[in-house]
């Protein structure tokens, strides 16, 4: 059985052995929301007094990716495997179409394909919900920034991972709420050790101006494989759920793991990418060609002295050096 520290020093595998590959991911998101110069490459331009030069390639180009992908998309179907199954075919198809239209699943393809091309991975979780009427089959989208997945994973689908999960924040009354039967001491810090491994899995928005009474605590929900898929949530303090197997169960009965996840690309170094990566240098390129050509025409234009009131000899000259001078004053 596994303990609270083994299933917390996982997270933290998770977390420290990915830095340098959440910071490029974070640069790739950055470059997508226009984002695209350092604070050492403004400073430079804040002292030429010329403003940063972005033209951004990158977010039309993911845009015209994810329209692609959207119109592609067609209608939920379930085939029949045997002769004489329609009806059931059907019926699966029906049960299909339900779940996706009451879980607004276009728009979770849509954050996923999102989170897919620009920092290339997206994953998602299949639960269900207890409702008056019964239970839904409510498939979520887990947000890039809250996944973490096994570092040792070498496959796009995560197949081979020992284990797998979500970074949730939220307001420590609710957490409170969640789970009533939790020691209250596990709710009174947030701290899990991460801070020092990068702001990846920080809460969001940073730098807010907000009421200081309002408390945020996270909690982590891990599922792993041990003798079968488990289910765990804890805080960085202790457990907020016990180790047990997963509630989920395959058509055997035996328990599996709701989350999927797919990756665009995994280098040999197990590192996760999506294909803007390789969009970035050409962006650097045109933004720094751009702000280039329009530093050397200023340094040009500031060359040129007209005085009308002095005649010149070369009358074209005249006219090409008050052509630059009117330039720059515009």
């Amino acid at each position: 059985m596994r303990t609270h520290d083994d299933t917390k020093q996982w997270y933290l595998d998770a977390v420290n052995q990915t830095v340098d590959s959440r910071k490029e991911c974070e640069l790739d998101r950055d470059y997508y929301d226009n984002i695209q110069h350092t604070s050492e490459e403004i400073s430079e331009l804040n002292k030429r007094k010329q403003p940063p030069v972005t033209d951004n390639r990158i977010k039309p180009k993911t845009d015209t990716f994810i329209g692609t992908e959207i119109n592609s998309r067609v209608d939920i179907k379930a085939f029949p495997r045997n002769p004489g199954d329609e009806q059931s075919g059907e019926a699966v198809t029906d049960a299909l179409r339900y779940v996706a239209d009451n879980s607004d699943f276009d728009q979770t393809k849509t954050d996923a394909a999102y989170n897919l091309c620009i920092e290339g991975t997206m994953a998602g979780i299949v639960e269900v919900e207890k409702t008056p009427k019964g239970f839904d089959v409510m498939p979520r989208h887990i947000p890039w920034d809250r996944f973490f997945i096994d570092p040792h994973s070498s496959r796009k689908d995560g197949k081979d991972a020992k284990f797998m999960g979500q970074a949730i924040w939220m307001d420590l009354e609710d957490a409170k709420e969640l789970f009533p039967k939790a020691d209250e001491s596990l709710f009174s810090s947030d701290t899990d050790g991460t801070n020092e491994y990068g702001d990846t899995y920080d809460d969001k928005p940073k730098d807010l101006f907000f009421d200081n009474k309002r408390q945020r605590v996270k909690v982590i929900e891990m599922y792993y494989h041990s003798k079968g898929w488990k289910h765990t949530m804890f805080t960085g303090l202790g457990d907020l759920v016990p180790e047990r197997d997963s509630p989920y169960l395959d058509e055997d009965g035996v328990p599996v793991n709701p989350i999927e996840m797919q990756s665009a690309f995994v280098d040999r170094n197990n590192n996760r990418y999506g294909p803007n990566r390789q969009l970035r240098s050409p962006q650097d390129e045109i933004n720094k060609r751009k702000s280039k050509a329009l530093h050397s025409f200023v340094l040009f234009s500031a060359r040129v002295v007209f005085d009308r009131n002095k005649p010149c000899g070369r009358p074209g000259i005249a006219r090409f050096e008050r052509t630059h001078v009117v330039q720059a004053s515009l």
